[in-house]
């Protein structure tokens, strides 16, 4: 194989990235330390489209780190995978034990045997970036199925850092050994990993048959992803459940039906405060303009209204039944 082992600067391997038409953009080290967003490393600047090799050259900085946006391309077309550890302790997140431990519904299979039969990257805190043959299917995201510890980069939503990159935790590598590899090698190119990508696709929600489902987990039928979860639950002799799309979408209608009832007392009681705010006027009663404002419904809860309507009759207990 045909591993560029020398050193290469980052700004190197940027036109490199570029001559094989990947959009990259850099990010930000200041002072040895990632500058940060709530957590999260962000591009110098916002996407713009692709970088060229002229304009790296002119407007490169030294301090600059590199990030690819994983777009749509004829030369080298990717989709990443990003597995996640915990940065204080090593371990890998939990969602990463989704495809990864053989008691998940989604399992596909342990993280050494992902990287053997797909192109990797090692990140400074251990985690591997696992790059496969783009699939336009899958969504950028982070937290994959809800839960810390998988990333999905397939868009220019979401960017992904790249080799040679470093932070202060050390540098991004390829096959956790190089800077940079030869992408014109055809070893190199990415491969279809159906069985990974069908999982992510089930836990971005799609239904579909796992490939783990071959395996003896469940039967081959077509199941929503609360559905296989459920079952696999069952399959454990555990009695905890996840809602079915049938059982969410009545709780979904329970909810608007309550929403509406509950709008339509709220209006109720909004007419009964006007009629008797007129009510007053109209026969000379007392009623201020700071009354009027702090008996205000705009924006006001059930109970508020009805704490309001307590108010005005304490306050002015001879009103009697208005009629409006």
């Amino acid at each position: 194989m045909n591993y560029i082992k020398e050193k290469i600067t980052v700004m190197e391997a940027a036109i490199d990235y570029v001559r094989h038409g990947v959009c990259v953009m850099p990010t930000w080290k200041e002072a040895g330390k990632w500058k940060q967003n709530k957590h999260h490393k962000y591009p110098v600047k916002p996407y713009e489209g692709l970088w060229t090799e002229e304009r790296i050259r002119n407007e490169w900085r030294d301090d600059w780190q590199l990030a690819m946006f994983l777009l749509p391309n004829p030369k080298w077309s990717v989709s990443v995978i990003d597995l996640d550890r915990d940065k204080q302790n090593g371990t890998w997140e939990p969602g990463v034990s989704q495809i990864t431990d053989k008691n998940s519904s989604t399992y596909v299979n342990d993280i050494a045997t992902l990287c053997e039969r797909n192109l990797w990257v090692r990140s400074p805190s251990g985690g591997v970036h696992i790059y496969v043959k783009r699939d336009d299917r899958l969504e950028g995201c982070n937290a994959l199925g809800g839960k810390k510890g998988i990333d999905i980069r397939n868009d220019h939503r979401f960017f992904i850092v790249a080799p040679p990159s470093v932070s202060p935790l050390g540098e991004y590598l390829w096959f956790g050994k190089y800077s940079h590899i030869d992408f014109d090698d055809p070893k190199f190119q990415p491969k279809e990993d159906k069985d990974l990508v069908e999982a992510v696709l089930f836990l971005q929600g799609d239904n579909r048959t796992l490939p783990s489902m071959q395996q003896g987990v469940l039967d081959q039928k077509k199941m929503t992803r609360e559905q296989l979860i459920n079952a696999n639950y069952v399959k454990r002799g555990e009695d905890r459940r996840v809602p079915t799309e049938k059982q969410k979408k009545r709780s979904d209608r329970n909810r608007k039906q309550k929403q509406k009832r509950s709008e339509r007392e709220k209006n109720n009681l909004i007419t009964l405060i006007e009629q008797k705010i007129r009510y007053l006027d109209s026969n000379n009663g007392n009623i201020s303009v700071i009354d009027r404002l702090e008996w205000r419904t705009t924006n006001r809860s059930q109970h508020e209204l009805q704490k309001i309507l307590e108010n005005i009759e304490n306050k002015y207990p001879y009103t009697g039944r208005c009629s409006g």
